[in-house]
């Protein structure tokens, strides 16, 4: 019943917006847009905007699962129009300048508004003041205009329900902090800072481990067109990315109260804790951010739970470890991310780098990791040499490798994989996911998809697959090793 009225409200929307296709019944979306054209359209939705808007929050409230799985469907061509008022861009640069020339970086994370209009399915939708900041690593980040004053690709972060300095007692904070758009309070957004000829590479990361079990983000393919005061500025295609707050929490694991949630920074890999100051919340006005920084109950300041963990991983042994491991981590998902992560050849994570994973513990301090980030995979990006070799065809599958630079230890990968029942497990984890998931087909069907929507417009080339045939070989011949090894022992 519900998703008949969701749908019932979807086509009386589509219905009521038939005046913005084009005369010759072509939709403005599905083709390149050009400047009268994105102007004629903003222009007719700003007139409806407050219809629209009433009508698609009600339909993304009624079944707001449809609406998560429409905006993250790869067989769909999404496009969102970021929309800034130059005197807002104005001053998001000379904020981000002023913020380098004091600290060197563009890690500033102050929101500034933008309207926010977004297409699928012939079926605009506009969404005002939503909260717009750069995203990304110290170095990722950047300036959208560039030295010769050409507006760039940058990697930004959308906030839907953003206040900024709204009255808390004000209709309009209410309406702001109480926003989602299908379910989502944050996107994120990156541009193909890497170069990956066939746009897939990271999207394909993300689905094979949400494929593999693991709570991984979601993400697709999207087309991004900037404007400024209604004139297109630069358009791009970006990846669309799931942002892990308390929202994902809700929807991964089916809960209504959200835990502890906590981000690790480089080398946050639950060493032993014993300086009280590398668990904390980030305060930007003192240029302070923890190793492990907390994302969700940010007004509770106790972080017993992973002092815990980096404690009990260091201090307990035998039988008090087996069942502090199966009655406080979820190992079975550790291990399904650390296999697919063999073989998408994944360089920056828990067990090279310390980092782009999440620690959450619900509320019985039961913890699970969660992968952020599949930037660097299948050979793309940064290769992680010399600690990587050949795109990590010649790594081993448990002596994963870290930079010679970095001090830190993995503990609980060190601490889970000891046991020989673990091993055994994750080994068979490799194996079917090679058998089942981790294909050269299927990373074709996605490219070869994406290409369909977005290739007339975005230049796609297929890549070097012999990776595929290589890791497959590869990970078989080392499974079988261990395997031999463990019968003779």
């Amino acid at each position: 019943m519900k998703t008949f009225k969701r749908f019932t409200i979807i086509l009386l929307l589509a219905t009521m917006l038939f005046v913005l296709q084009y005369a010759s019944s072509e939709s403005l979306w599905l083709n390149q847009p050009n400047s009268d054209d994105i102007i004629q359209t903003i222009e007719t939705l700003q007139e409806r905007s407050k219809e629209i808007q009433e009508l698609m929050a009600e339909a993304l409230q009624t079944d707001p699962d449809a609406g998560y799985k429409e905006l993250f469907k790869l067989d769909e061509k999404h496009t969102f129009v970021i929309d800034f008022k130059q005197t807002t861009l104005d001053q998001m640069i000379a904020d981000l300048q002023q913020y380098y020339s004091i600290y060197g970086t563009y890690q500033l994370n102050t929101y500034y508004p933008v309207n926010v209009y977004y297409q699928v399915n012939d079926t605009p939708v506009l969404f005002t003041d939503v909260g717009f900041r750069l995203t990304g690593s110290t170095d990722e980040r950047r300036l959208p205009i560039n030295d010769t004053n050409d507006w760039q690709d940058i990697h930004f972060l959308l906030k839907f329900n953003e206040t900024f300095d709204t009255t808390m007692t004000s209709q309009t904070y209410i309406r702001l902090k109480t926003r989602e758009f299908a379910g989502i309070e944050e996107l994120i957004f990156r541009y193909n800072s890497n170069n990956d000829p066939s746009h897939s590479k990271t999207i394909f990361g993300h689905q094979m481990a949400r494929k593999a079990g693991v709570n991984a983000p979601n993400a697709t393919y999207t087309e991004v067109v900037f404007t400024v005061d209604e004139t297109i500025v630069h358009q791009s295609l970006y990846t669309m990315i799931e942002q892990i707050d308390e929202e994902f929490i809700r929807r991964q694991f089916d809960v209504d109260d959200v835990g502890n949630l906590y981000e690790a920074n480089d080398g946050a890999t639950l060493e032993l804790i014993s300086d009280p100051t590398v668990v904390g919340i980030k305060d930007e006005s003192i240029f302070y951010t923890p190793l492990y920084e907390r994302r969700s109950n940010e007004e509770h300041l106790d972080y017993t739970d992973i002092i815990d963990v980096s404690t009990n991983l260091h201090t307990l042994e035998g039988a008090a470890l087996q069942v502090y491991l199966d009655t406080h981590i979820n190992v079975d998902a550790f291990l399904r991310m650390s296999a697919m992560h063999i073989l998408l050849g994944h360089v920056d994570d828990y067990r090279s780098y310390g980092r782009n994973v999440y620690y959450y513990f619900d509320e019985s301090n039961y913890m699970t990791v969660i992968p952020s980030s599949y930037t660097n995979i299948l050979g793309v990006g940064w290769t992680g040499e010399p600690t990587f070799i050949n795109n990590t065809l010649g790594n081993d599958i448990y002596e994963w490798g870290q930079p010679m630079w970095t001090t830190f230890s993995t503990p609980l990968w060190d601490t889970i994989i000891a046991d020989e029942s673990n091993q055994e497990l994750y080994e068979s984890y490799l194996i079917e996911f090679l058998d089942t998931l981790f294909t050269q087909d299927a990373f074709m069907n996605q490219y070869l998809k994406a290409k369909s929507l977005y290739g007339d417009t975005y230049s796609f080339q297929i890549p070097n697959l012999g990776y595929f045939s290589n890791k497959a070989l590869i990970v078989r011949d080392q499974v079988a090793y261990y395997e031999q090894q463990r019968s003779t022992e």
